[in-house]
């Protein structure tokens, strides 16, 4: 006789050894003393793949109208490289002194959850200021998520873009 069972492990389980312990009862068909019997057994098993974890990155950067004084709109995909999902997605920008200012009204921007090797097309509008001066600039896109033990981590990535100035026409 044998017995036959499934064994269900997180996504995030490890690479490893792991033991299961079984606790077995029945009853005995033997006449001395107690017809109730149980015993332990511990079996062991093992893991031999990991899943790669949530990782964000950005690509397919995009903007249209780099004048001062304009507003522009900034666009991206948010790629989860990992093989897990990464949950409650957000998005914020580090204007810095850019002379950039965000051209929405929340700090942060929910985008949506990201299933492994799938991504996100993210259009945010952006004010350039008219006291902004003309040249390269360094935004930082922060990438906040969560994996699904509720553990909350944050990527950055570094945007670069080039402003220039809004010559009349003669």
């Amino acid at each position: 006789q044998y017995v036959e069972m499934d064994v269900t492990v997180a996504e995030e389980a490890k690479i490893g050894t792991y033991p299961i312990e079984l606790l077995i009862d029945g009853l005995s068909n033997t006449s001395n003393g107690d017809p109730n019997v149980s015993t332990k057994l511990v079996i062991k098993t093992q893991i031999l793949k990991e899943k790669e974890p949530a990782q964000l990155s950005i690509d397919k950067i995009k903007y249209d109208n780099t004048t001062i004084g304009q507003d522009m709109t900034l666009s991206f995909k948010v790629k989860n490289e990992g093989e897990l999902a990464a949950r409650s997605v957000y998005v914020s920008i580090d204007y810095n002194d850019t002379g950039m200012v965000a051209g929405y009204a929340a700090k942060s921007v929910k985008i949506d959850d990201i299933e492994g090797q799938k991504d996100i097309a993210v259009s945010l509008p952006i004010k350039i200021l008219p006291t902004a001066t003309m040249g390269m600039k360094s935004l930082r896109v922060n990438i906040t998520y969560k994996n699904s033990q509720g553990e909350k981590t944050t990527d950055s990535h570094d945007l670069y873009i080039s402003l220039k100035e809004d010559f009349p026409a003669k």
